[in-house]
């Protein structure tokens, strides 16, 4: 079973994928392969803008090509950058649940006085009282207490992990893959 656009396009890259399998309405499971056509079109909305190798920056040459010096004449410092780069992803355990709650209501009254001003009155008292909720909290000095949660790297061909599991699937990936490989040839 194919998958395709309900209005005609030219002719494009299709990308033929194994997307799913189908359950035969009360017969025995079997999985049947389903081949769904993704046009040029859909892999520009699903892989994130790789500039081609002519638009890129070229050191040592203008716009137009032509080999100029470099800006720094005695090669500067040469850095490596690493195969990923990684960050930790920190919360602050103390009181946290009661101040996350503290600015949750304090967004919810001031979205009812952006939306009626003439309530700002009668929820002043209401705002006073969670900004000296807040203030008691911060008092106690242990509102710069932080707590790493967990771990994010992002791998130099873009991938991402949290504590080593990915944030996306192998199939997204391979989706990206080979979209990116689509849009990299020239359009007929």
């Amino acid at each position: 079973m194919a998958v395709s656009p309900a209005f005609p396009l030219p002719p494009r890259p299709v990308i033929p994928l194994i997307a799913l399998a189908l359950l035969p309405a009360g017969g025995p499971a079997q999985a049947e392969p389903v081949t769904v056509v993704v046009t040029r079109e859909d892999c520009a909305r699903l892989v994130r803008h790789v500039a081609d190798a002519d638009l890129a920056y070229q050191p040592g040459t203008d716009v137009h090509g032509r080999p100029v010096a470099p800006a720094d004449l005695d090669g500067g410092l040469q850095v490596a950058l690493p195969e990923a780069f990684s960050f930790d992803i920190l919360i602050q355990p103390v009181d946290f649940a009661r101040r996350r709650a503290l600015e949750a209501e304090r967004a919810r009254l001031q979205a009812i006085i952006a939306a009626d001003p003439a309530q700002a009155p009668g929820l002043a008292g209401a705002l006073a009282a969670l900004d000296a909720e807040a203030a008691a909290i911060e008092a106690r000095g242990l509102s710069e207490t932080t707590m790493t949660v967990g771990r994010v790297t992002i791998a130099s061909d873009g991938r991402a992990t949290f504590n080593g599991q990915p944030l996306q699937s192998e199939e997204q990936a391979e989706l990206a893959a080979r979209c990116q490989q689509v849009l990299r040839k020239p359009q007929p």
